[in-house]
């Protein structure tokens, strides 16, 4: 994020204290991570060792090749029709 403010302040610095302020915590990175498309933030997040993945619509996780290709979701039917 390019935020030396935040390493050095000593409340965002402390794991509690993100824990406790999760909204703010939520609130800065969404509002700076909305900044980029999709893959090129993969792409930064990736290169700086952040665990990450986009989140995902229904109809993405319906073609998402992974998902296919383990056989992940499976067709059922209601008993009732």
């Amino acid at each position: 994020m390019e935020r030396a403010d935040l390493k050095l302040h000593p409340h965002w610095s402390r794991v509690g204290w993100r824990i406790e302020n999760n909204d703010r915590v939520d609130e800065l990175v969404g509002s700076w991570a909305r900044t980029f498309e999709t893959e090129k933030l993969l792409d930064l997040l990736t290169a700086k060792d952040v665990s990450c993945s986009p989140v995902r619509s229904v109809a993405d996780v319906l073609e998402w090749r992974q998902v296919k290709a383990r056989r992940a979701l499976v067709p059922l039917r209601h008993r009732d029709g």
